[in-house]
């Protein structure tokens, strides 16, 4: 598989990091399994056939989930300590 390499010219960094994301990291995991610890743990991760870069949009959906609970677990902490 040819991997697309990404030259952006632009004044905003976060439009040159988007697009790189969006160009070049998808075709390098292609095929490739989830390897956040929740897919490590299922038996089938590794028989499972990945297509595209669904290991990697599975490891996103992971990691963001997994912030967002910290997030709402210091919010709650906080609260409750404002509460005191």
């Amino acid at each position: 598989m040819e991997v697309l390499e990404a030259h952006a010219s632009d004044l905003n960094p976060v439009a040159v990091l988007i697009n790189k994301a969006m160009i070049e990291i998808p075709p390098k995991y292609a095929g490739r399994p989830a390897v956040n610890p929740e897919s490590q743990g299922e038996p089938t991760v590794f028989a499972k056939t990945w297509r595209g870069a669904q290991g990697l949009a599975e490891d996103v959906r992971h990691y963001r989930n997994a912030i967002a609970l910290v997030r709402a677990t210091r919010a709650v902490a906080q609260a409750a300590a404002f509460l005191r």
